[in-house]
């Protein structure tokens, strides 16, 4: 069979496409709740405030797959906050009483501090993004549906506005990211669902419409991205949803892939890892506690024999330690360019390497670790 080698965050598919897997996990650390806000760092997953969480946040360990109550939230509880995550920090703010706030969460410090408050005006059921050190606030809701996005840079800690969304005014939309790239998606405007797919080039801050969602249009859906495929589901349409489709970013086509598995619902938070997607809390009859791993099907490559890799802290400053979650026997480390270029090569065995910054410039870089029997990819950015 034909393999195609996709990059992104260097994912290794080929031409069959399965419907993939939910399992559900151990249940969210903290009291039922819905409009909460999800991100990852690492091998941990976070998720915290929402309606029924006031300003709890919890960590999840996908090791072990056990929550851990972390501090608190730093500012006042909220519904429908945006939230991303750039290296080792964690960013939650704006929201339905939060207004303009943007705050912190130090990983090793477990410490929440304040930082610059968005510029623009406040909002609730904004779409956030980060893209290398620059977290993005995107349209969202302020007595009337937003169509600005707001660009914050992590080194100097201030705010810059970037090309307007050119659809109308929206708010309860989602979105993630692939490589350079950000991705709005559905929501609601001027009392109408929405369909419609757009793409946020960070390169040349310019917008370009992709084919439409491919279930119905609908509000306060769920999203996440694995390697080049972006995933949505759920959501609220005229009822609560469960089906689940897949964006293919080098064919611009949709299709559907496993319906989630727990109840129809919407208004979850969510996060990837790895290879995998995470959907916890929302909406269902009430805010629920479920948490569900999502993990796409691939054939070809025997995926029980391709080792996990995990590279921290992403971005890097002068090193980064790359951890494989199985042992490797002489394996080949290959690190090139966004253009292919290949500036090492090395061999190596056992799960850990230390990666020395030395003479790499600033930029986006792909890992590629290739044993006997598996191949393993991943994209560091060094700041």
């Amino acid at each position: 069979m034909k393999k195609l080698y996709t990059l992104g965050f260097l994912a290794l598919f080929t031409q069959v496409q399965a419907q993939g897997t939910w399992t559900q996990k151990a249940n969210y650390g903290g009291p039922a709740t819905e409009k909460a806000v999800g991100f990852s760092i690492g091998t941990k997953g976070y998720i915290g405030t929402g309606t029924g969480g006031g300003n709890d946040f919890w960590e999840w360990d996908q090791g072990n797959d056990v929550w851990t109550q972390k501090a608190n939230f730093g500012g006042s509880s909220r519904s429908w906050a945006a939230a991303f995550a750039i290296g080792t920090k964690g960013y939650i703010g704006t929201g339905s009483s939060g207004g303009q706030d943007l705050w912190e969460w130090d990983q090793t410090s477990n410490t929440w501090s304040q930082k610059a408050n968005l510029t623009g005006v406040s909002r609730y059921g904004a779409v956030a993004w980060a893209i290398g050190t620059k977290g993005y606030i995107v349209t969202g809701m302020a007595g009337s549906p937003l169509n600005d996005i707001w660009e914050w840079d992590q080194t100097n800690n201030t705010w810059t506005q970037k090309a307007v969304f050119p659809g109308a005014g929206i708010y309860w939309s989602v979105g993630f990211t692939i490589g350079t790239k950000g991705y709005l998606g559905t929501g609601y405007s001027s009392s109408t669902n929405r369909q419609d797919f757009w793409e946020w080039d960070q390169s040349n801050n310019t917008w370009t419409q992709k084919a439409n969602f491919g279930g119905t249009a609908r509000r306060a859906a769920m999203a996440f991205a694995i390697g080049t495929k972006g995933y949505m589901g759920t959501g609220y349409d005229t009822q609560y949803k469960t089906d689940v489709w897949e964006w293919d970013q080098g064919s611009n086509t949709w299709s559907t892939v496993a319906n989630f598995a727990g109840t129809p619902s919407c208004c979850q938070a969510t996060f990837n890892i790895g290879s995998k997607g995470y959907v916890g809390t929302g909406y269902d009859s009430g805010a629920n506690k479920a948490f569900w791993e999502y993990a796409p099907s691939t054939t070809g490559i025997n995926e029980a024999s391709n080792a996990e890799i995990h590279i921290y802290p992403n971005p890097m400053v002068s090193q980064a330690v790359i951890t494989l979650d199985r042992e490797m026997d002489n394996a080949q480390v290959s690190i090139k360019d966004i253009n292919g270029k290949e500036l090492r090569n090395f061999s190596f065995s056992g799960k850990q390497i230390t990666l020395e910054r030395k003479d790499l410039p600033s930029g986006i870089y792909f890992v590629t670790v290739n044993g006997a029997k598996s191949v393993t990819a991943h994209k560091i950015i060094v700041e």
